[in-house]
């Protein structure tokens, strides 16, 4: 009986990957220049960017520093007249966290459980 624990235990984690991966949000962001151009775009270090530029060229970083006239990840440093489209992903790490520990005491709990009525039922 105690493998229907863990078969149990492991649909939690699953289940929990899958609620884990809701706490991030990809939303279109407007370029500054294009509708607003005295306006910083609502990027946030830490964010993924997902930009595409002018030339048709595709690119993928995480935000390092926001700057009055481009975004910068790690290696590459792109010019806000140089993008034809912005996305960003962010991570909402304060629902994660919580959403993560629930769903550990969660697993905790049912695995203890069963466990307890496997041992009644013997």
């Amino acid at each position: 009986m105690a493998t229907r624990a863990w078969q149990r235990a492991l649909t939690v984690v699953f289940v929990a990957v899958f609620l884990v991966t809701s706490c991030t949000s990809v939303k279109s962001v407007s370029i500054p220049g294009t509708e607003n151009p005295s306006a910083l775009p609502a990027v946030r270090v830490g964010d993924t960017a997902y930009i595409t530029t002018k030339d048709g060229n595709a690119k993928t970083f995480k935000v390092r520093a926001v700057e009055p006239d481009a975004l910068v990840g790690e290696s590459e440093r792109v010019a806000y007249a140089d993008m034809a489209s912005l996305r960003v992903k962010h991570l909402h790490k304060g629902a994660t966290t919580a959403l993560v520990v629930v769903l550990a005491y969660l697993a905790v709990a049912i695995v203890s459980a069963v466990e307890l009525v496997d041992e009644i039922g013997d």
